[in-house]
């Protein structure tokens, strides 16, 4: 089934950029940099649980640190809403939040805390 950004579902997965993902998050599983990881993990509830984002995957890192992945090939308009609004929860009022990490077709990569960004490229 195709999707409006013509996105072709298959296996579970929402994109094939999405399946890629999740076949480089086996791999990383199988060379120890990843611990585990869970695809289509509970979403993620902002604002006392009236806004929930629907998140890619849950990962914990080989050092125990636990982040989000959000895979996009076209961010929508309601995506870049809620990721707003996620940096600014996570800034300003609920600093438990997890980081978001976000993955971009070609590779670019950013998330929500930026100062180890390098060190994510090189693991994630």
């Amino acid at each position: 089934m195709m999707s409006k950004y013509h996105n072709i579902r298959s296996g579970g997965y929402d994109s094939n950029l999405e399946r890629e993902y999740g076949h480089k998050l086996d791999l990383l599983v199988k060379t120890g940099a990843v611990i585990e990881y869970l695809h289509h993990p509970p979403s993620v509830k902002l604002c006392n649980g009236t806004i929930t984002w629907a998140i890619d995957y849950w990962v914990r890192l080989r050092d125990g640190e636990e982040v989000y992945v959000e895979v996009k090939g076209m961010p929508t308009r309601e995506f870049r809403l809620k990721w707003k609004l996620y940096q600014w929860l996570r800034g300003y009022w609920d600093s438990d939040l997890l980081p978001v990490i976000i993955v971009q077709q070609g590779g670019k990569i950013y998330d929500s805390v930026g100062a180890d960004l390098i060190l994510r490229k090189k693991i994630l």
